[in-house]
């Protein structure tokens, strides 16, 4: 997995051996690739962003989104009517 599209296998590693790791469930994951090696990761309300730390939001992604938290945050919807 991973060598015929050059991505190195440090990063194939399985997900307890190393925090930067791709590998999702024995297989390729670009969603965790972007949250493990992004400096922010944005959602579309403050609540949706806590909301995503749980089993039934998290979508099987939870534990990682928890490892990541520290760079978590929502923005708020809506427009700005007085702009």
């Amino acid at each position: 997995m991973g060598g015929w599209i050059g991505v190195p296998p440090e990063l194939l590693a399985p997900a307890l051996t190393d925090e930067r790791s791709i590998e999702f469930y024995g297989s390729l994951s670009l969603m965790k690739a972007g949250i493990v090696h992004s400096d922010r990761v944005t959602t579309v309300s403050e609540r949706y962003a806590r909301e995503i730390l749980t089993p039934r939001f998290g979508h099987d992604m939870e534990g990682v989104l928890q490892a990541q938290a520290a760079k978590l945050s929502g923005v708020v919807n809506g427009i700005d009517t007085e702009v």
